[in-house]
């Protein structure tokens, strides 16, 4: 067989390899188109669904507000009218707002208050770290005791088992004053 009868594999350039190269290229443009419009589409529908619930939150208030003013509690009345109307105007905004359009308004707000943004941050690691303790708390409580037979029994805090607790020996704060008591 001469390197010029039609086998692609012999041919110099390697133009078979590079086919494969572009296809699997293009598989992967497919694959993250399709993932983006996924999860476009459930950006969507998620911001409607909230959207709808904070409007009938917004409702609620708006109860609340009337209940408030019937009982001559005017100032409160107006603070939950107020916030009623800050809830309504987000849920219209989560309803109406499709994906790109919150993702852009968000790039926005972070590019205009940078402080906002670290802040919020901050707070969500916090919380997220809070939770994360609970939650891993919870499962070991919740373990069978048999599986921790051999394991040591837990301490309280700051104390040291007896193989690593300080001597007296040791630390001088803790050595009695000479010619003391």
């Amino acid at each position: 067989m001469t390197p010029d009868s039609g086998n692609a594999t012999q041919k110099p350039g390697g133009e078979t390899a590079q086919h494969a190269v572009e296809r699997a290229q293009e598989a992967v443009s497919d694959a993250t188109d399709d993932v983006m419009a996924k999860a476009k589409t459930e950006l969507d529908q998620r911001t409607t669904q909230v959207g709808g619930q904070v409007a009938a939150s917004a409702d609620a208030l708006r109860t609340t507000g009337e209940q408030l003013r019937q009982q001559g509690n005017q100032t409160v009345a107006q603070m939950t009218d107020e916030a009623a109307r800050q809830a309504q105007r987000l849920g219209r905004y989560l309803e109406e707002a499709d994906g790109d359009r919150l993702v852009a308004d968000v790039e926005r707000y972070a590019r205009q208050n940078p402080w906002a943004v670290v802040v919020g941050g901050v707070l969500v690691g916090a919380a997220a770290a809070r939770f994360l303790k609970a939650s891993s708390t919870q499962r070991y409580q919740q373990l069978p005791r048999t599986a921790h037979a051999d394991a040591p029994a837990p301490r309280a805090a700051g104390s040291f088992p007896a193989a690593t607790r300080p001597s007296a020996a040791g630390d001088p704060a803790d050595r009695p004053a000479a010619g003391g008591v």
